[in-house]
């Protein structure tokens, strides 16, 4: 495998008065050989968080509750000898230790991804064109983050509680 390409991405929480932002770099991998029809495609996926470390006791802060606890997640593309495709997923979890069944968050987690590349991918194949063009007017990176934060805050402010407790949101 050889890497493609590698971007980072920002996720941002729904709920940023509980959670924090984290970034993730994608790494998109190729295979070597060649496909019958002479071309490379993507056949491995890699999102890795970025972990912050404190810098008082050189510890790795704990992720976001809403990010799986991986150090790796991949979505792999494999064609099987007889000429069947499979889509897996394969992580490497923050915790050796961790056990994984199907009642785990974890567990749950890759299912619904899983479920979403599917949807996804099966679109694709079936020959999905995008209609809209969406922010043609402005640089998206610069606008929807703040836009988001503010309207959700702005809109659910009323609303926002946690544990029971309210929540104080200023802007």
């Amino acid at each position: 495998m050889e890497p493609v390409r590698n971007m980072t991405r920002r996720i941002v929480p729904r709920m940023p008065q509980r959670d924090r932002g984290i970034d993730q770099d994608c790494t998109f991998l190729v295979d070597k050989r060649l496909d019958a029809d002479g071309a490379n495609c993507i056949r491995l996926v890699v999102l890795s968080p970025r972990m912050e470390v404190n810098p008082g006791d050189g510890k790795e802060s704990p992720l976001p509750w809403y990010h799986p606890p991986v150090r790796h997640l991949a979505f792999r593309y494999v064609i099987k000898e007889n000429g069947e495709a499979v889509l897996r997923i394969e992580i490497i979890p923050l915790d050796p230790a961790l056990q994984i069944d199907a009642t785990s968050r974890l567990y749950r987690t890759c299912l619904g991804l899983l479920e979403t590349v599917f949807k996804y991918g099966k679109g694709k194949m079936m020959g999905y064109k995008k209609r809209v063009i969406h922010d043609v007017s402005t640089i998206r990176s610069l606008f929807v983050i703040d836009a988001y934060l503010f309207l959700h805050i702005t809109i659910f402010s009323s609303r926002l509680s946690y544990r029971g407790k309210n929540i104080k949101t200023s802007i």
